[in-house]
């Protein structure tokens, strides 16, 4: 059953975060519009092997997180919001790199001790809640800061933020789902896909200039 049923991949989705964030804040549309753009955006990027992909998680729990702290309402100001937290999922990321690079520190420690005949001395619970333990202090101060920091830019950048009437959801998912697109390996698939975009654009700035009467 939690092999299958209830693995942590499926607990660790933004979907999720906007679940139980949206109990705490009490605003489900807004969270659950950033979740879908969220799913759909780093949906390419899975770990496999040694690859360590972006903090979708993060990405959605700040972007949230300023919707609620800065009161954001139309659709450009949360993009705006979204587009500042992708670096930090980015960076996220290459910090969990540099984690685990940490601890091929206390693993070469431990193989040196059982090399060394200090059997009494070979406890892996220890190796392990340590670890535990430096990857939550970590990414609880990058979350910190970062929030912060994410705050303080916000601010700088949303003045002079560009305003699109046009804007709206379901252009951004179309946007996001570049990333389920690339995940289907098919090239044709992207040949539909970024071609249907294409059109959808250029109608987009046609009907923005006035070119087209839409009745």
């Amino acid at each position: 059953l939690f092999r299958f049923s209830l693995n942590s991949g499926f607990v660790e989705r933004p979907l999720v975060a906007a679940f139980f964030w949206s109990f705490v804040t009490g605003e489900w549309t807004v969270n659950f519009n950033v979740a879908i753009f969220f799913e759909l955006f780093w949906l390419d990027l899975f770990p496999a092997g040694t690859f360590i992909p972006p903090q979708a998680l993060f990405s959605t729990f700040a972007s949230m997180t300023l919707v609620y702290v800065l009161d954001l309402n139309l659709t450009e100001d949360i993009f705006l919001a979204m587009i500042l937290t992708i670096p930090l999922a980015l960076f996220g990321s290459w910090l969990e790199g540099r984690q685990r690079m940490w601890q091929n520190k206390s693993y070469n420690q431990l193989l040196k001790r059982v090399r060394r005949g200090y059997q009494n001395e070979f406890c892996p619970e220890k190796l392990i809640s340590k670890s535990i333990l430096q990857i939550l202090i970590v990414n609880f101060i990058f979350a910190y800061l970062s929030i912060y920091a994410l705050i303080f830019i916000y601010e700088k950048i949303a003045p002079i933020w560009p305003r699109n009437s046009f804007l709206a959801w379901p252009y951004l998912w179309i946007f996001a789902s570049i990333g389920g697109i690339l995940s289907l390996r098919i090239r044709r698939a992207y040949v539909v896909f970024f071609t249907g975009v294409l059109m959808a654009g250029v109608y987009l700035i046609f009907k923005d200039v006035g070119w087209l009467s839409v009745s």
